[in-house]
């Protein structure tokens, strides 16, 4: 055997090629006496390398710790698109206090707007238009709105309906939210489903709250009006909040 042959495989030679995975860093090592090693700020897990760290707090992390660019976003978006301001619409009149992305969808869809923008909806077929409005009518629930609130534990679709029911509480008045839908018919015949807001037992009324807009302009609520003497109609907050028996 010759010199290169003797060093060509020096660890068979010491016998420690087992041995060899005992000096390779572990996750579970100390990083303080291994510092190949990585450590989660947050929960203290120890990696071997950062990528594995990156990829831990993305997926186990990353709602509880959004990154500072996130945060800024969402600031801004608060900013510039949640804050409420006071506005009137220059086509149909409308006075109300609501967000800039708000009030410019309004007036892009304004229907007295002349240059308004045409609402194409959802592109389906006429049956399956049937078929959903077939199915909508023998469904009796009450449909959760999208900036839906808790109050109470009760589900309320809009700030009014929440001074609504505070109002009522005041005046130490037993309320429920309609479960059952008021049945109506429209111009066309076709059955449609309406739930007001509050149902009265003591005296066997509904309160509904409406914006005053809506309150003038809306066919449903129209047809309500002419054919329903049990619904109580409260337009603004200054009625709500004045509200007595």
């Amino acid at each position: 055997m010759n010199e290169f042959e003797s060093n060509k495989n020096p660890t068979e030679k010491s016998g420690c090629v087992a041995q060899l995975d005992e000096h390779k860093p572990s996750k579970f090592a100390d990083t303080g006496s291994n510092p190949a090693t990585v450590k989660c700020s947050i929960c203290g897990e120890v990696f071997e390398k950062n990528t594995q760290k990156a990829i831990h707090i993305r997926w186990y992390h990353k709602k509880s710790l959004p990154s500072e660019k996130l945060l800024r976003a969402r600031v801004r978006f608060a900013r510039i698109n949640l804050e409420k301001v006071k506005c009137k619409c220059p086509f149909c009149g409308l006075e109300k206090e609501m967000a800039k992305n708000a009030f410019t969808r309004h007036k892009n869809y304004c229907k007295q707007n002349p240059n308004a923008k045409p609402w194409k909806g959802h592109p389906c077929s006429e049956e399956t238009r049937k078929k959903v409005s077939e199915k909508q009518r023998n469904n009796s629930y009450r449909r959760i709105m999208r900036h839906t609130q808790e109050y109470h534990g009760i589900l309320y679709d809009s700030f009014w309906e929440i001074e609504m029911a505070k109002r009522l509480e005041f005046l130490n008045e037993q309320f429920e939210r309609p479960k059952n839908p008021i049945k109506y018919l429209d111009a066309e015949g076709k059955q449609h489903n309406y739930f007001p807001d509050f149902w009265i037992p003591s005296i066997q009324k509904f309160i509904e709250v409406k914006n005053p807009y809506l309150f003038e302009n809306d066919n449903k609520v129209q047809i309500l009006k002419a054919k329903r003497s049990d619904i109580i109609w409260l337009t603004s907050l200054e009625q709500i909040q004045s509200f007595t028996l």
